[in-house]
C-alpha cells in the first residue's frame, strides 16, 4: 500500500528585476533632507510609500494563498490518513495494556497463594510474615499455560527463608535472654514485648 502523489512544484515567474529598478527610481524621488519647510511634504511622501508597500504586500499574500491551496489540501488529506493510523495503533495498545493488567493481577494472585503456602510450609510466624511480592507481578513470571514461573517461586522461597532465618535468630535471642534472667535471679523473665526492639536488630544475623 503506497500513497500515490501526482503533481509538480509551481514555477513562479515575475518581472522582479524590472519592477525593482522602477521602484528604486520612484523611491529616489522621495529622497530629501527634511527641513522645517518640508515636514508636510515628507509626511505625504511617507504615506504614499506606505500605500505602495501595501499594494505589493496584498498581491504577495493573495498569490501565496492561491499557490498554497493545493498543497494545503494535500497536507490535510495526509494528516487524515496519519490520524487513522494513530487511532488504530492507540486502540491496539489500549487492548494490550488491558490484557497485560489482567495477567499481572492473575500473577499477583498466584504469588500471594505461593507465599502463603511457603509461610505454612516453613512455619513462619505472623510477626515475620513481611515478605513483599508486588515487584514479581510481571508478565514474564507467568507461563503460557497460566502457571507461575519457577524463577518466581524460587525468589519467593528465598525471601521466605530469609524471614525464617530472622525468626529463628530472634527465638534464639529470646531464649538467651530468658536464660540470662534466670541466671541473675529473675523468677519472671522479660517478655518479648519488653525487649522487642533489641530482639529485632538484624546486624549480627
Amino acid at each position: 500500500m503506497q500513497l500515490l502523489i501526482n503533481g509538480n512544484l509551481p514555477i513562479i515567474t515575475t518581472n522582479f528585476e524590472l519592477i525593482k529598478l522602477q521602484l528604486q527610481e520612484k523611491l529616489s524621488q522621495y529622497s530629501l533632507i527634511v527641513s522645517e519647510d518640508d515636514v508636510a511634504t515628507a509626511k505625504k511622501s511617507a504615506t504614499e510609500i506606505n500605500a505602495l508597500k501595501g499594494n505589493i504586500d496584498s498581491l504577495r499574500k493573495a498569490k501565496i494563498k492561491e499557490f498554497s491551496s493545493p498543497i494545503n489540501a494535500f497536507d490535510n488529506q495526509a494528516k487524515e490518513l496519519i490520524g487513522m493510523c494513530d487511532k488504530a495503533r492507540q486502540d491496539l495498545l489500549a487492548q494490550v495494556a488491558e490484557f497485560e493488567n489482567e495477567r499481572k493481577k492473575e500473577c499477583k494472585s498466584m504469588l500471594d497463594f505461593e507465599l502463603e503456602k511457603l509461610y505454612n510450609k516453613f512455619k513462619v510466624n505472623k510477626l515475620f510474615q513481611t515478605v513483599k511480592v508486588d515487584d514479581l507481578a510481571i508478565m514474564s513470571n507467568l507461563n503460557k499455560s497460566g502457571t507461575l514461573a519457577k524463577k518466581a517461586s524460587d525468589t519467593i522461597e528465598e525471601r521466605v527463608l530469609k524471614a525464617l532465618e530472622l525468626q529463628k535468630a530472634i527465638d534464639t535471642r529470646l531464649l538467651q535472654l530468658e536464660g540470662f534472667c534466670y541466671k541473675n535471679g529473675l523468677t519472671v523473665p522479660f517478655s518479648k514485648e519488653h525487649v522487642e526492639h533489641f530482639l529485632m536488630i538484624e546486624d549480627d544475623l
